[in-house]
């Protein structure tokens, strides 16, 4: 759902929900946690992997508190990161209160500054070894809904509390890529594919242990591609009908009732007589002798 692919209103999903709550849940001062798989959370964990306990447990380990690296056979606890996806789940459903609270179990079972650990203790309160004690079976000790002795942080852990406070403060799952979401739950998947057989044919009888079975069928247009019908707005009011164009009287213009002509240019105001200078000798060609 979280991806995309699954609207949250889906039957299936939904019911997984009341599955997973059921099943995988405890509760501890903490809040509620889940396991990373299993079928009976009151019958204790079924997952092998973590600090051994030996109170509701379903795994074989055999001494409380031992360190699962020193021989692969423990006890798993409570993930932090699944009560981030379940409460990312609650978001989407509506449910913000869940997701608050989920939320709130991520923050108080950390470690140290607030260091959200791979799995957090679910089982009763249990001593640190004394001092001196063998490593290798020693208990570093643990409390009812706090860290385990397992990484601290969890990266992808710390990522999914910082991504929820992120949802919550947004009121949505903001990680969601928009391309799958898109193609199967603003779309959806067609509705049929027809599909035509040609081999075997029909009422056919098989003998062998394998058939090779051929057909067509007319292949589905991408929801992309797909056209979409226009959404029809209101009818159209039709206009009042143009009126022909009439012949209107125009009045003559001046230039088109008759001729005019210029008036008159003005004589310049009378004035000294003008007097032209010789040209210089200088810049003028010499006079040129006159016979008489």
């Amino acid at each position: 759902m979280r991806l995309g692919e699954l609207p949250a209103t889906d039957p299936d999903f939904t019911n997984s929900l009341t599955v997973l709550d059921k099943q995988l849940a405890v509760s501890t001062p903490s809040g509620t946690g889940y396991y990373r798989y299993g079928n009976a959370a009151t019958a204790g964990s079924a997952d092998g992997y973590g600090d051994c306990s030996t109170t509701n447990s379903q795994t074989a380990c055999t001494a409380a508190g031992e360190p699962w690296p020193t021989t692969d056979v423990g006890t798993g606890h409570l993930w932090p990161v699944l009560s981030g996806e379940r409460a990312e789940s609650a978001i989407a459903t509506g449910d913000r209160s869940t997701a608050a609270s989920l939320l709130s179990f991520m923050i108080k079972s950390a470690s140290g500054v607030g260091l959200v650990p791979e799995q957090v203790w679910e089982d009763p309160d249990l001593p640190a070894s004394p001092y001196g004690s063998d490593p290798t079976t020693a208990s570093i000790g643990f409390t009812d809904g706090q860290a385990a002795g397992s990484a601290s942080p969890l990266t992808w852990a710390q990522a999914q509390e910082l991504r929820l406070i992120t949802d919550l403060g947004q009121n949505r799952t903001v990680d969601r890529p928009a391309l799958t979401t898109a193609r199967y739950v603003t779309h959806g998947a067609p509705a049929a594919a027809t599909v035509t057989l040609t081999s075997p044919a029909s009422g056919a009888t098989l003998e062998s242990s394998t058939a090779t079975v051929t057909g067509s069928t007319t292949p589905v247009r991408p929801w992309w591609s797909r056209p979409t019908t226009p959404t029809p707005g209101p009818p159209r009011t039709p206009s009042a009908p143009r009126r022909p164009p009439t012949a209107r009287s125009r009045r003559p213009s001046p230039s088109a009732s008759a001729p005019t002509s210029s008036p008159p240019r003005r004589p310049p105001p009378p004035g000294p007589p003008a007097t032209r200078r010789p040209p210089s000798s200088a810049t003028s060609p010499a006079a040129a002798p006159c016979s008489t």
